[in-house]
């Protein structure tokens, strides 16, 4: 069945998602290199000291989304912040 609707639509699927995924433009491919969960305060000082340290950008995610995927940069230490104590 699929193979009869990719040739309807001319589709390749394995040459259409290899070119996908090497698309430097992919959202998909826009992932940061570690994620944290911290929980209190000395969590995030940790994670700011070892990223300076390590020269490491931060992102951080707090509770909403984004439709942009901001909170989601390549190559940074991303702070997911969901599990923060609340006080």
């Amino acid at each position: 069945y699929y193979q009869a609707v990719w040739d309807l639509l001319g589709l390749d699927p394995t040459a259409d998602f290899e070119s996908w995924m090497s698309d430097p433009t992919n959202p998909s491919l826009n992932l940061p290199y570690k994620v944290l969960f911290p929980v209190v305060a000395s969590d995030v000082v940790a994670a700011v000291n070892f990223a300076k340290e390590n020269r490491l950008e931060i992102s951080v995610k707090n509770s909403g989304h984004s439709y942009q995927g901001a909170s989601s940069k390549k190559d940074t230490l991303l702070l997911n912040m969901n599990r923060y104590t609340h006080y």
